[in-house]
């Protein structure tokens, strides 16, 4: 019963994070404000719930539901985790030609989610069942977010190189540079025409 308020607010999440990931395509160089405003949202959202979690079960529901309290102030702290993955996994990773790792991460967490939810829904019943959503949410969230925030600081101590000119010589070096110790960039009279990332093909 009280998982359908949170899955309101999840709902406004999704929204949110969609409605940003075409924007984010073009300027991933503005990911950290969107960070900014998507897990402050979120955190802000999840607060509001805890607070007010009596109160919505008190004008929705009767008595027999008293369970719900506890269902909601769970399931909202699973609202930051939600943002958290929206952030580094779906518009990071996923805008960063990163697929396999965010898969990896998905794979991890579903599997330690999937070992706790016999136990702990046999055991606590509904209230376990919100305990496994917000652990693997928690996990698949923080994963995702340490294993961006590792690449941030790898850049970091990258050194800058600038390719002069977008001819093909720079569209066949960059590639070639990606994971090297350099952060490359392109000087040309054409910005317009280059996207954030370079993919070359080899063709026999």
């Amino acid at each position: 019963s009280g998982v359908r308020f949170t899955n309101i607010f999840q709902q406004f999440l999704t929204i949110l994070s969609r409605a940003f990931f075409p924007f984010l395509a073009r300027r991933i160089d503005k990911h950290k404000i969107f960070a900014i405003i998507n897990i402050g949202c979120s955190t802000l959202l999840a607060i509001a719930l805890i607070l007010i979690a009596p109160i919505l079960v008190n004008i929705f529901d009767t008595n027999e539901f008293v369970e719900a309290v506890n269902v909601i102030r769970i399931t909202s702290v699973s609202l930051i985790f939600l943002a958290m993955n929206n952030t580094y996994g779906t518009n990071y990773l996923l805008l960063t030609n990163r697929e396999n790792k965010l898969r990896n991460i998905t794979i991890i967490s579903s599997l330690i989610g999937f070992s706790l939810a016999f136990p702990l829904i046999y055991k606590e019943g509904i209230i376990g069942a919100a305990l496994v959503v917000t652990i693997t949410r928690g996990v698949l969230g923080i994963l995702s977010m340490l294993y961006v925030y590792n690449i941030f600081k790898k850049n970091n101590m990258k050194k800058q190189l600038v390719v002069c000119g977008g001819g093909s010589s720079s569209h066949t070096l960059i590639p070639f540079l990606k994971d090297s110790v350099f952060d490359v960039s392109v000087y040309t009279s054409r910005p317009e025409k280059w996207s954030n990332t370079i993919d070359l093909e080899w063709h026999d």
